[in-house]
């Protein structure tokens, strides 16, 4: 996990908020150091994660004229590496996403490619004072303690009832589950 915070933005005990990077699962994606189709044109498939400084004249770290010239690409990705400072400045987070397909006797007929993938998470970090759905006025909380006669855990709706649409029966009550 990376995070990316703002310390001018802090949650009420004085955290910096900011935003956790969470790669996924699959890490298949990082092209060949040595192929010989990716020597500047794919300096961006070289590695998973990197962070460089905004600017408004790098929108993409490659281009599809990259794979035509590897050795004099349109974009060379390594040059937005300049040593500029990153702290406190608007960030580019470049996310290497993609699959490497491995041929295997199961593709014939057809090609399955539910195992060949990759993903990336980006979650708030530090941002709220509290637990979200404590918030929701239509959360339902189990609290150990608050029982029925019976022994039965009884729910806090918050106050909201069901639209009388709705009719209840025992099973919706959930009375003797927890």
């Amino acid at each position: 996990m990376y995070t990316v915070i703002n310390k001018n933005a802090t949650n009420k005990w004085g955290v910096p908020r900011g935003y956790r990077i969470v790669p996924g699962v699959s890490n298949i994606v990082l092209a060949s150091h040595n192929s010989p189709f990716f020597l500047k044109s794919g300096q961006a498939y070289k590695q998973s994660f990197a962070v460089t400084r905004h600017h408004d004249t790098e929108p993409s770290s490659s281009a599809a004229l990259n794979q035509n010239l590897p050795m004099a690409p349109p974009v060379e990705f390594y040059k937005f590496f300049n040593g500029e400072s990153l702290v406190q400045e608007d960030l580019v987070a470049w996310v290497n996403l993609g699959m490497h397909h491995y041929t295997r006797s199961e593709d014939i007929p057809n090609t399955l490619m539910t195992e060949a993938h990759s993903s990336v998470t980006f979650a708030p970090q530090n941002w709220g004072d509290a637990e979200g759905t404590r918030d929701l006025t239509n959360a339902i909380i189990y609290n150990a303690g608050i029982e029925t006669r019976d022994g039965y855990v009884l729910p806090d709706t918050n106050g909201v009832e069901p639209p009388l649409c709705f009719p209840m029966s025992p099973e919706d009550e959930l009375l003797g589950i927890f």
